[in-house]
């Protein structure tokens, strides 16, 4: 199986008050192109599709556009999580119709309901070929709660030990021993190399768990 993984569209932003619909489109060609060429069985879209939480129209025309065109390519499944920038209720609106596309979301955390993360992925056979962990953005509302006294390390803390208990509950839903498991996020890895301007990606920011302490039940 032939995997690639994007994230980050970002689409509508606007640069200043110029839209910069144009590049985003010619972005979309260039993947769809890419899809042809490298001619991958899954794509995975880890977070932030659009840049804003009521996206504009041609935003959403781009999106849906793309999805349609996945068609007729080689792509069999597509998943994709929520990001910070994404409205969880408007990319979960369609998530019934777009299953009938294989394309599948999962916009939001349900800690009562992890398994709602964990993607399967048959082959035309019926086979099972893969699992995908489809963890989205993660917020404080999904982690554990903050205590009275807690104070800004306290914080730090709860919010790294959070990030990292749930993928590892997720990962026990994912457990195999004959197919591959992919994890999907929407984090800062600590130990990552990123602009000033963008430290404040989430509230842990370079305190979120480093690769190593992602469960080694994931293959990727």
């Amino acid at each position: 199986m032939k995997i690639l993984h994007t994230s980050d569209w970002h689409l509508g932003q606007k640069f200043f008050n110029f839209d910069r619909d144009a590049e985003f489109q010619q972005a979309l060609h260039w993947l769809l192109e890419q899809l042809k060429i490298h001619a991958p069985d899954v794509l995975l879209v880890s977070g932030d599709v659009f840049d804003t939480l009521n996206p504009s129209h041609a935003a959403l025309t781009m999106y849906y556009g793309f999805l349609n065109s996945l068609r007729g390519t080689s792509v069999r499944h597509t998943v994709i999580t929520g990001g910070n920038h994404d409205s969880a209720t408007m990319l979960a609106a369609p998530k019934g119709i777009l299953e009938h596309l294989s394309v599948h979301i999962v916009a939001q955390a349900n800690p009562h309901n992890l398994a709602e993360e964990v993607i399967k992925l048959y082959d035309n056979s019926g086979q099972l070929e893969a699992i995908i962990a489809a963890v989205p953005f993660l917020r404080e509302r999904d982690l554990p709660a903050a205590m009275s006294s807690e104070n800004t390390h306290d914080r730090i803390a709860r919010v790294r030990a959070g990030i990292q208990q749930h993928f590892e509950d997720v990962a026990k839903l994912t457990v195999s021993d004959d197919v591959p498991v992919v994890a999907m996020g929407h984090l800062y890895a600590s130990g990552g190399q990123d602009d000033k301007k963008m430290e404040r990606i989430y509230a842990a920011d370079k305190e979120n768990i480093a690769a190593q302490a992602f469960p080694k039940a994931f293959d990727y």
